[in-house]
């Protein structure tokens, strides 16, 4: 599941749907651990740590090995981090990280970042060089140009659970279609419907599966506006979802 651990960030990117910044706040140690037991009881493939800069968050490290620890104890498939590179500025920092053993997907734009990243060639590091679906949520609103998401970042989540039982069912089938970034979790432990922290809240990392699924069919949304480029059987699904 993808966790925002932090909502700083220094790079400042145009894109951001977290709106993410230098004075952002991190996720207490004591709240991330019970997002992990959350996190680990739901989904069996993937822990995503994300931000914000992840690494920017100063338990980074303890937090990365209580992720491991969670997938080796609970047999979840993989831990994943998402960052930004800057953290490659600094040597000594750079082999912190990358001691930890875990994939780091390092994403610079450079439609978006205003910096470039020194690189490094480490078989643990996977650079991305162009996003290829921007949503129009926070800081991307004010670049409608470059917008590529047609459909609502929900959108999966919230139609298959129409169809499954449990929550932990949803997320399976989910992943089975390698979609990896929706449910998200904030750094207040609210679990949210896709990607950005603005999406709908249809729970917290306190509530049981059966409440999430609640929350889930029962939730009323469109704020990214994209549910107007559904057409045909994706409408109607859509139409079904919100007079549910």
């Amino acid at each position: 599941m993808l966790i925002r651990i932090t909502n700083k960030c220094h790079m400042g990117c145009s894109h951001c749907m977290i709106e993410a910044h230098p004075e952002g706040e991190h996720m207490p140690l004591e709240l991330y651990k019970k997002v992990i037991e959350f996190s680990t009881k739901f989904d069996r493939f993937l822990i995503f740590l994300s931000g914000g800069e992840p690494t920017e968050h100063p338990d980074f490290l303890e937090c990365a090995q209580i992720a491991k620890f969670y997938v080796k104890q609970n047999e979840v498939a993989t831990v994943l981090v998402a960052s930004n590179g800057m953290f490659l500025e600094n040597d000594k920092y750079t082999d912190e990280i990358l001691r930890l053993d875990i994939p780091i997907q390092i994403t610079n734009d450079d439609r978006f970042y205003p910096k470039q990243i020194k690189r490094i060639s480490h078989p643990l590091l996977n650079y991305v060089d162009r996003l290829t679906l921007v949503s129009p949520m926070g800081k991307a609103l004010n670049t409608p140009e470059f917008i590529s998401r047609q459909s609502p970042m929900c959108f999966n989540l919230r139609s298959i659970a129409m169809h499954t039982h449990s929550f932990i069912e949803t997320i399976e089938y989910l992943r089975s279609r390698m979609k990896m970034c929706t449910p998200s979790i904030n750094i207040d432990g609210s679990v949210v419907s896709g990607e950005s922290s603005s999406c709908y809240k249809f729970g917290t990392v306190a509530s049981t599966g059966e409440e999430l699924m609640e929350g889930l069919t029962k939730m009323h949304c469109g704020k990214c506006g994209l549910y107007k480029n559904l057409q045909g059987q994706a409408r109607s699904i859509w139409d079904v979802m919100e007079n549910v």
